[in-house]
């Protein structure tokens, strides 16, 4: 899952945090995902330094590690970083899901 988290919110000087100014930013941007306001908060928590930042999170909701800045690396890195995590999500039988959504009808 992808969340954009909106930071250091400013407007003519003036702090703003709210959903259109995310909104506005994502639009801006062509991003389709999720997109929080006010992070400001979480920011510092995660010791954020510098944009963009990439939180990872375990299945847990745990930050288990903070990326800064883009390079061409970055992509293999998030990779690395992932696969493990995702490693550890059970994975679940759908194979007979077809079958229940059928037999509703």
């Amino acid at each position: 899952m992808v969340i954009g988290a909106n930071t250091s919110e400013f407007d003519d000087g003036q702090i703003i945090r709210t959903p259109n100014a995310a909104r506005a930013y994502a639009a801006e941007h062509n991003y389709t995902y999720t997109f929080t306001y006010g992070s400001d908060d979480l920011k510092a928590a995660c010791k954020v330094t510098g944009l963009p930042a990439f939180l990872i999170v375990d299945t847990d909701g745990v930050v288990v590690d903070v990326l800064m800045s883009y390079d061409d690396t970055l992509l293999d890195i998030l990779q690395q970083k992932i696969e493990p995590l995702l490693e550890t999500i059970p994975v679940v039988d759908r194979s007979n899901v077809v079958e229940q959504i059928g037999n509703r009808g």
